[in-house]
């Protein structure tokens, strides 16, 4: 009769696709202390095909907010050059009846081994709420003791508590976080799940208009793994970069002690413009595609992220203008 009631118990890590461009939502160490304010929006519409017969969205619909400004909190910052940034995430997940909204506030710290090597920590903290939405559904059996008990408790709300490491050289990125470190039985129902986050990246440079990111990351709850292996070529074009990301994704599922099996494979496509020509906006776009797929409703899924880089001062174009006060000096 009511076939949420598995989910509700035990909400997946929401995932994203473009989850290399989201390093500091998963991961606080990554946000950046050099260059200017950056905001990211994002939007998921996954198994977008999928044609149901209810009253009520199955899709997944998720819409994420991040923002990232350099600070100089715990130490002075050296030639102009900040060694802190903050961060605020705020995540708006719709799955059928559930919605869940996660607001976090980071902070990371970034320390110089070298002129092209150093590591970095962050900390994030927020909180999660959970509300079943109880007038998009109709119950048959309004005594069903766990249709009231969705009713009489429809909103849970629990802290929150992440932590993330990364070290950076001339090539190679690589980070590991801990996510959702205070995750406990909320009332019965367990609001998210302790989760790794792992990620891997390296840079080659091709040509002066060629490069290439290699890329790995990977997602786990410990009873289910994510992971993306792919690579980001991008290319310089009319003075600004063009990005092509060839990725693949691959879900495992522990379905009972000891034993594994593959519940997803996703091919992923994605093109991006890191950055406007002449604006200080980025845009990108993936496409994914389930090519096996136990759960899966549809084998489509877009994603579409903006980004605005906020403080970028205009190179002024116009003419010199000299002073005729110094002119018989």
């Amino acid at each position: 009769m009511f076939p949420f009631l598995g989910s509700i118990k035990a909400q997946n890590p929401t995932q994203f696709s473009f989850s290399h461009r989201l390093g500091n939502y998963y991961n606080p160490s990554l946000l950046s202390p050099s260059g200017h304010t950056k905001v990211k929006f994002l939007h998921r519409s996954q198994w977008a095909n999928y044609q149901y017969q209810t009253e009520i969205n199955p899709r997944p619909l998720t819409q994420l907010v991040t923002l990232e400004r350099p600070i100089s909190f715990f130490s002075k910052s050296i030639n102009s050059q900040k060694n802190e940034a903050f961060g605020l995430s705020i995540l708006n997940d719709n799955i059928g009846i559930v919605n869940q909204i996660n607001i976090q506030l980071a902070l990371a710290k970034k320390i110089k081994l070298s002129e092209t090597k150093g590591i970095g920590f962050g900390l994030s903290m927020g909180a999660l709420s959970q509300r079943i939405k109880v007038s998009d559904f109709t119950s048959v059996e309004l005594n069903d003791p766990t249709i009231q008990e969705l009713i009489n408790s429809n909103t849970l709300i629990e802290p929150s508590l992440s932590t993330g490491f990364q070290y950076y050289g001339t090539k190679n990125k690589i980070g590991l976080a801990f996510n959702n470190l205070l995750s406990s039985d909320t009332k019965g129902y367990i609001l998210s799940q302790k989760t790794l986050y792992f990620n891997f990246k390296s840079h080659f440079i091709l040509s002066p208009t060629v490069e290439l990111f290699p890329l790995v990351n990977l997602i786990s709850d410990f009873k289910t793994h994510s992971y993306i292996i792919g690579v980001n070529v991008r290319f310089t074009v009319l003075q600004t970069y063009l990005d092509i990301n060839l990725l693949a994704r691959q879900a495992v599922a522990q379905k009972q002690k000891n034993v594994w099996s593959f519940s997803n494979n996703d091919i992923i496509l994605q093109l991006g413009f890191p950055q406007v020509p002449q604006l200080p906006i980025g845009i990108h776009y993936s496409f994914d595609y389930v090519s096996f797929g136990i759960a899966a409703k549809s084998n489509v899924s877009h994603e579409l992220m903006l980004s605005y880089q906020l403080g970028k001062k205009k190179k002024y174009e116009g003419k010199e203008l000299f002073s005729p006060r110094y002119k018989y000096n």
